[in-house]
């Protein structure tokens, strides 16, 4: 690797870090004001059509690493199977751009539960994710410290059946706003129904990659 990727990895894994601890905070703000202060249906009443929505940094930066990890894939900057960046980019942009953005009146967007258990997830996960490749290109010569190996490659165990608890929560409490038998609606169901399927892909690739990282540290 070039020292101009490597500076440019560093750069962007370290920004996308900052970027989830301030998703993690301000999120969950938005969700406990609205809960506090108002009604999410009245509240949307009056800000629908000034084109607002909500949780725009959550959404913003979950398209932009979306985008920015594929391109890394696919020009050769960063090792990522391609398919594993598309189920996860496909299952959080439904949440993103399918309800937060598209959806702003679902009352899915203000679940004080379910809402705040896909930040945490979500947060949490990437957080771990960009400090451990951050560790790898600053420390080349030597591995970053098992702690964070090990919560790199066991975090997603309790993360990931969260994460479809709550987000396949949201996108059921949105079909509630969705017009029946409309196109958005069937979307929303196969949406919903693709759950099952892209976790056991997923889960099943980690589980992999778990078993390999930590049998050879543990060797």
């Amino acid at each position: 690797m070039s020292r101009l990727s490597k500076s440019y990895l560093i750069a962007y894994n370290g920004i996308s870090a900052v970027l989830w601890l301030a998703i993690l905070q301000t999120s969950m703000w938005d969700i406990i004001a609205v809960k506090i202060y108002h009604d999410s249906s009245n509240y949307y009443i009056s800000h629908q059509f000034e084109g607002d929505f909500p949780h725009k940094l959550l959404v913003y930066t979950q398209l932009f690493n979306s985008i920015m990890e594929i391109i890394h894939s696919l020009t050769g900057i960063v090792k990522s199977p391609i398919p594993t960046l598309i189920v996860q980019a496909a299952a959080r942009s439904l949440i993103t751009l399918g309800i937060n953005y598209t959806l702003p009146q679902s009352p899915g967007n203000y679940h004080f539960v379910f809402f705040n258990m896909i930040i945490w997830a979500w947060s949490t996960s990437d957080i771990i994710r960009y400090i451990f490749f951050s560790f790898k290109l600053l420390y080349t010569n030597s591995q970053p410290p098992y702690w964070l190996i090990w919560l790199r490659y066991s975090a997603f165990l309790m993360l990931y059946p969260i994460g479809l608890i709550s987000e396949s929560s949201v996108v059921y409490l949105s079909l509630s706003v969705v017009t029946k038998n409309t196109a958005y609606y069937y979307f929303l169901l196969f949406g919903l129904s693709s759950y099952l399927p892209g976790l056991y892909f997923l889960y099943g690739y980690m589980l992999k990659q778990r078993k390999k990282v930590l049998s050879k540290k543990n060797n």
